[in-house]
């Protein structure tokens, strides 16, 4: 049997009636059926039905007693499993074996009593009061969940921001074409890098790199050749460097690579292993059919005693033109006056 009051513009809430009395279902039925707060109401009388009804239709719950095949606290529980928000409202006509303590425990929410004079107006206060703590209580955690749902969109947005910008950071410090840091990286890098050295006394290497006849092999073969030289070198450097230095391409074929707490020497057998593995690599590229060399000039801290990364970045360029004008020596190293230079003896091992 159910009841369908007549439409309100307040927001009604289906409820369920389980209670084994016919008389007394069919009171309660019509009288929570005239709340502007309610929308239908269905009524039953056993156990089995409430087990065959779905029970996550409906929005609030009156239990009472007096079932043939089960008990009150039978119905509160099987509700409870389905419907952990909605009000469960107890209608007890006597309690002598203090059953409302345990429907409580298996999670109604009140009891009244209905051996009261007042029954039906009790019953019906009690029972709204909990229909608009129900629907605040739903409103409440709709609202936790549209804000969690919020907050997770925001966080998700937040680490798509912060990758975006990472990548722009990453293209906006990086040659493309070598994978290498560009000459804005670079130049960001160097200051504090000698500052450190200097502060700590340690010293700090600067490699300056060109290759060798470059012009020819964009003419002679073309600029894709030339391209794949240049995607070589950087691979060979990348592979080559350590963390903590940084390696850079700062014009069409010349690069720079800063290693900090880095002597002379090992700055050279750096330039050496660089070469060497250009070298294979470059013939395999041009086919034989051009050759391409590499110089390279170093420049550090003890050496040529720069007073700033600039300077150290000139002292290193002077050790390139000095390599790149010698016909025996592709590894040079800057004197102390920060002009001259010398190919590598046993004085820097």
């Amino acid at each position: 049997m159910s009841t369908q009051p007549q439409h309100h513009d307040t927001p009604r809430t289906r409820t369920l009636v389980v209670i084994g009395q016919a008389a007394l279902r069919e009171e309660v039925e019509r009288v929570i059926g005239r709340l502007r707060t309610v929308g239908e109401v269905v009524a039953i009388g056993t156990f089995g039905q409430l087990q065959s009804e779905a029970l996550d239709e409906f929005g609030a719950f009156i239990v009472g007693e007096a079932f043939d095949d089960g008990s009150p606290t039978d119905v509160v529980g099987l509700i409870r499993e389905h419907r952990d928000e909605a009000p469960i409202l107890v209608a007890l006509v006597d309690d002598p074996d203090g059953i409302c303590a345990v429907m409580l425990d298996r999670g109604a929410d009140e009891c009244v009593n209905l051996n009261d004079d007042h029954r039906m107006h009790l019953l019906r206060t009690t029972f709204e009061k909990h229909i608009e703590l129900g629907r605040i209580k739903h409103e409440n955690l709709r609202l936790q969940a549209a804000l969690a749902r919020s907050l997770a969109e925001l966080k998700r947005k937040n680490r798509e921001l912060e990758e975006q910008a990472e990548r722009l950071e990453m293209i906006a410090s990086t040659d493309l074409l070598t994978s290498l840091a560009n000459r804005w990286r670079l130049q960001e890098r160097m200051n504090p890098m000698f500052a450190e050295a200097t502060r700590y006394g340690d010293d700090l290497a600067c490699l300056m790199v060109d290759l060798d006849d470059f012009k020819n092999i964009n003419d002679t073969l073309g600029h894709q050749t030339g391209d794949d030289l240049l995607t070589a070198v950087g691979r060979i450097i990348i592979e080559q460097v350590r963390a903590s230095d940084i390696a850079a391409r700062i014009g069409g074929d010349e690069f720079v690579i800063i290693m900090p707490r880095t002597t002379a020497h090992t700055a050279a057998a750096l330039a050496e292993r660089i070469r060497n593995q250009f070298s294979r690599h470059s013939n395999t590229i041009t086919e034989d059919q051009c050759t391409c060399g590499m110089s390279v000039g170093i420049a550090s801290i003890s050496l040529s005693k720069p007073l700033d990364a600039k300077q150290l970045l000139s002292h290193a360029d002077n050790a390139l033109y000095a390599a790149k004008r010698s016909r025996t020596h592709g590894v040079m190293l800057c004197g102390s006056d920060g002009v001259t230079a010398e190919p590598i003896s046993g004085q820097h091992r």
